[in-house]
């Protein structure tokens, strides 16, 4: 009998253990959905934070942009119509706030184009982020958050089949990197005296435009040439991507160097080999003129795209391209 009631409270005791198990698990389940819940809230502010700044910027926009215009229909004794205008106003207030792209790789090329000119030298200063004032840590943030943000786009970006939690890292990861790009710009830039349009469209920071913009890494041109007569050379150049029709990169020039030799002296094998002739153009059709004595000589030239504000944009030379003058 003791025995039978010993083993009825250890089934009772047991049973109360497993119980006691089951409510542990449950407790832990619980606090991990708390931990998640807290976490999406927290991402969940950020995102109003950014949202509710944007919509500040764009407010204060309008407000300067409303007051500008008021003043000017006063001045014109028009005061009264300032308020038909308000709403084309609105408009272009909310357009210039989206300079950010949203397709990821749009993002990224231009996440990639602001912090390069922020770390490249500009107009004879070391750094543009030194020149408008962004504190070492506030630049050291952005370089380690593009380290991660390049790290989790190559992962959970780029490849259809990639995991969804690589998606998700990828995601978070832009959000935030995204509202730091947003932040400094909103403290150093949108009303720094020394940032001035230049510098703005450099940044594309600015509504977008439909012409090609300068970016690091550009390629080197397409180059054609041909005889004029007279010993002229005519140049056709072209971004690759334009296939046959000549073409521009804005915020660039094409930059030639050149030499007319006689058989008996050597092909200059590299750009930087000493008594070049420099030619600059702002067209992509251009001629260089070499002057009757150089009829029969060789015609040996590099070329690249030249930026107008920054060396450090500069792309690469083209291969040797060479023709007898004539």
């Amino acid at each position: 009998m003791k025995n039978k009631n010993q083993n009825q409270k250890n089934k009772s005791l047991t049973g109360t253990h497993e119980g006691f198990v089951g409510i542990h698990k449950g407790l832990v389940d619980c606090h991990k959905r708390v931990v998640d819940t807290r976490q999406t809230l927290a991402e969940y502010h950020k995102g109003l934070a950014g949202s509710h700044q944007r919509q500040v910027d764009s407010h204060e926009t309008f407000v300067g942009c409303h007051q500008a215009l008021v003043e000017h229909h006063q001045m014109n004794g028009k005061a009264k119509n300032a308020r038909i205008i308000i709403l084309p106003i609105i408009l272009v207030a909310r357009i210039e706030q989206d300079y950010i792209p949203g397709p990821d790789g749009d993002f990224d090329e231009w996440q990639k184009n602001y912090v390069t000119h922020l770390s490249s030298g500009w107009m004879g200063e070391p750094s543009l982020y030194k020149l408008l004032g962004i504190p070492e840590d506030r630049y050291k943030e952005l370089t380690e958050m593009q380290k991660k943000w390049d790290k989790d786009y190559a992962r959970g970006g780029k490849e259809a089949d990639r995991r969804s939690s690589e998606a998700k890292a990828k995601q978070k990861t832009r959000k935030n990197y995204e509202a730091l790009l947003r932040s400094v710009a909103g403290e150093y830039i949108h009303k720094n005296r020394k940032a001035d349009d230049e510098i703005k469209r450099a940044l594309k920071l600015t509504v977008p435009d439909t012409e090609p913009t300068p970016v690091h890494g550009t390629d080197a041109p397409v180059v054609a040439l041909k005889n004029a007569g007279g010993s002229v050379i005519a140049f056709r150049c072209r971004r690759d991507e334009d296939q046959t029709r000549s073409s521009m990169i804005k915020g660039y020039l094409l930059e030639v160097r050149s030499w007319a030799l006689d058989k008996t002296e050597s092909v200059p094998n590299d750009p930087d080999v000493t008594g070049y002739k420099e030619d600059l153009s702002s067209k992509s059709h251009f001629k260089i003129k070499l002057g009757m004595a150089n009829l029969g000589k060789t015609f040996y030239c590099y070329v690249r795209w030249r930026s107008k504000t920054n060396s450090a944009f500069d792309s690469p030379w083209t291969n040797r391209l060479q023709i007898v003058i004539a």
